[in-house]
């Protein structure tokens, strides 16, 4: 299918579970990716299993300035922004 070749995908949480499938089914259908995580090693190892399409950019989701970073890394990058997957995990500490 080519619904998403030649697109760019922003994926936070991409380091693992969910959105590393996502961002690596996303590459066999023709699309760049751009992981945002906490976890660099993950992110940074997957982005290198997806070659050139992928790219790692280091995003804790709980904070808005690193979203903007985050983007312009995306657009820097790739130079456009199509899709988006919130994949992240966001949890909080109990009492």
């Amino acid at each position: 299918m080519d619904r998403v070749k030649g697109k760019v995908a922003f994926i936070s949480g991409g380091a693992s579970g969910l959105g590393r499938q996502a961002a690596r089914r996303l590459v066999e259908e023709g699309a760049q990716v751009v992981i945002g995580d906490l976890n660099e090693v993950g992110g940074m190892g997957v982005a290198d299993e997806l070659g050139p399409a992928g790219k790692f950019v280091k995003l804790d989701v709980t904070k808005e300035g690193e979203w903007a970073r985050a983007i312009d890394v995306a657009l820097e990058s790739f130079g456009r922004l199509d899709i988006l997957v919130n994949s992240a995990g966001v949890g909080t500490m109990g009492s």
